[in-house]
């Protein structure tokens, strides 16, 4: 059995945490993280990016805007706590 990927894992979490805290989530969606991380696994990869230079790129991406509700009111505090 292969193990999950750091990125692979962070997105898990995340989608049950979005999927948990549904009406606490409106401003950046699961979706919308996902979308992110998508671009990021792109770029990572087009940049030649391996191991954990990799992993840390689309984990950095996954929890840039995870738990932002609204802008300006200290979100960053929010996503110290999931992360």
């Amino acid at each position: 059995m292969e193990a999950s990927s750091f990125h692979t894992s962070a997105g898990q979490f995340l989608k049950k945490y979005y999927e948990e805290n549904l009406l606490n989530s409106l401003q950046f969606t699961y979706r919308f993280l996902a979308s992110l991380a998508n671009e990021a696994e792109h770029i990572a990869t087009s940049m030649e990016l391996k191991g954990m230079d990799y992993e840390n790129a689309v984990v950095a991406t996954w929890f840039r805007f995870a738990g932002v509700v609204e802008l300006g009111s200290g979100y960053t505090n929010r996503m110290k706590d999931i992360l």
